[in-house]
């Protein structure tokens, strides 16, 4: 039997929010939770969306703002669990509340979650090039950990499981890559000026291959429950920068 994609050609785009503010039970299925986000307002807060699935046409919800390190462990929740939750519509919120369309949601995700990256941690120069580079990739290790493995990555997530069906969303995906690749390649070309990396390797292509070794060992040690995989990306990290 044939799945249906939920990106298919014949989406009709989303329900239009309901006309009061009355709180309403809805039921979800948890398809997306990015990042830990900071905000004055709401203190540190998760950005998550899902499918309802209460309904006869399934429809995207977007809920924000989850302070989601302050629920109860009964109340915490992983990505494609399915929850019971009160919820009114936002109103005075101008920020993406419902979207035009699926692909514009899972793009607003993205854009989203590579705010939580760190990524401007890559650029700062008071860090010797090579300690800011394994420290990035060290947070990055410490989250997946402090979730206890069930967080990886959503560039990753994207690319295995939606591009097929979007060529916006692929082109979102490989932005995001591309972009994540060229900070690491400025970073390596100053350590390569600074003497503290080989000589002898092309920033870009060493830049883009630790990136899609990461997304590889994001994989490994989800599936191990463990941080072996993290100890022997490391380990060739730092084989592979070592100056000769």
């Amino acid at each position: 039997m044939a799945q249906m994609s939920l990106f298919g050609p014949n989406e009709a785009g989303p329900d239009p929010k309901p006309a009061d503010d009355r709180t309403v039970r809805l039921q979800l299925l948890i398809t997306v939770k990015a990042a830990p986000n900071p905000s004055e307002k709401y203190g540190e807060t998760v950005c998550v969306a899902g499918l309802r699935t209460d309904v006869l046409r399934p429809t995207w919800v977007r809920l924000y703002p989850i302070n989601f390190r302050h629920l109860d462990s009964d109340e915490a929740f992983k990505k494609y669990d399915i929850v019971s939750i009160d919820a009114k519509p936002a109103r005075q919120d101008q920020r993406h509340e419902h979207f035009d369309s699926k692909e514009a949601l899972a793009i607003v995700a993205l854009e989203r979650y590579g705010d939580g990256r760190r990524l401007e941690d890559l650029t700062d120069s008071s860090v010797p090039p090579v300690q800011r580079l394994r420290s990035h990739f060290e947070f990055l290790r410490d989250e997946v950990v402090r979730y206890e493995y069930h967080r990886g990555c959503l560039y990753g997530n994207f690319g295995t499981e939606i591009v097929d069906h979007r060529d916006a969303i692929r082109d979102a995906v490989r932005h995001s890559l591309d972009k994540w690749a060229s900070l690491i390649a400025t970073t390596l070309v100053e350590a390569q000026r600074a003497g503290t990396v080989r000589a002898d390797v092309d920033p870009e292509v060493t830049a883009g291959f630790l990136v899609n070794a990461w997304e590889g060992t994001l994989i490994r040690a989800r599936t191990d429950r463990s941080p072996a995989a993290f100890d022997a990306f490391f380990s060739v990290f730092d084989t592979l920068l070592a100056p000769v």
